[in-house]
């Protein structure tokens, strides 16, 4: 079992913070799959022991609006 660390950075000045750290049972692939829904409001990164293995930025404005005009 390898040990996961996602991290987030709000974009503050504070830098990269722990969001979620423990033991996955999963892969590098699942990791990368998975990784973009953390990511709504701010950017994150997963490391599989220690090694980066996925980056996803964050999602704002990235879907089309509600109100009917895009």
């Amino acid at each position: 079992m390898a040990q996961l660390r996602i991290e987030f950075d709000r974009q503050d000045g504070q830098g990269w913070r722990v969001r979620s750290e423990g033991q996955f049972p999963g892969t590098a692939e699942q990791v990368k799959a998975a990784l973009p829904r953390y990511a709504l409001q701010y950017p994150h990164r997963a490391f599989l022991d220690g090694v980066l293995v996925a980056e996803a930025a964050s999602q704002i404005g990235v879907y089309p609006s509600c109100d009917g005009g895009g």
